[in-house]
């Protein structure tokens, strides 16, 4: 079973997790402490965010770690 996910995966999927809290790119890059450019990157999939980074974004969205595959 290949559950493997692209970084365009993981962005979009971060994309809808932000957008269904209503948030803009800049309120979350903010509360992690990041430029919203990055986070545009992460978003598009360009990059993908390290362990640290996506805990904090997690934490910043109230959600679980695990979530994202979702």
């Amino acid at each position: 079973c290949d559950i493997a996910m692209t970084a365009a995966q993981i962005g979009a999927s971060m994309r809808r997790r932000r957008e269904r809290q209503d948030l803009k790119q800049a309120e979350v890059a903010q509360r992690i402490g990041i430029s919203r450019g990055l986070l545009s990157r992460w978003e598009s999939g360009d990059l993908v965010c390290d362990v640290v980074q996506f805990m904090a974004w997690c934490e910043a969205l109230d959600l679980r770690m695990d979530v994202i595959a979702g």
